[in-house]
C-alpha cells in the first residue's frame, strides 16, 4: 500500500514539473514541416553542378563528409 502512494506522489511530481515547464515536442521530420525538401533544396544550392543529389540526408555509415559539413553548416543558419 505504501508503495502505491508512493507511486502516485511520484507520478504526480513528475506531472507537476512537466506542467510548469510547458514542454510541447513536435516532428519536424516531414511532419509538420517540409524539413526533407528544404534540405534537399539547399543543399543543391551549394553542389556542383555535375554532383548527385540522391544522398540520404539523415546519417548514415556511407555519407561522405562533405555533404555532413554541408549539412551541419545549413542546419547553424539562423532560423533554418
Amino acid at each position: 500500500m505504501l508503495e502505491n502512494i508512493c507511486v502516485k506522489v511520484i507520478c504526480s511530481a513528475i506531472k507537476m514539473a512537466l506542467m510548469e515547464r510547458r514542454i510541447a515536442l513536435f516532428d519536424m521530420d516531414d511532419t509538420l514541416a517540409d524539413w526533407s525538401g528544404a534540405m534537399r533544396r539547399d543543399l543543391s544550392r551549394l553542389a556542383s553542378p555535375d554532383e548527385p543529389s540522391n544522398y540520404p540526408l539523415h546519417w548514415c555509415p556511407g555519407l561522405p563528409s562533405h555533404i555532413v559539413t554541408r549539412r551541419d553548416l545549413i542546419k547553424q543558419h539562423p532560423g533554418w
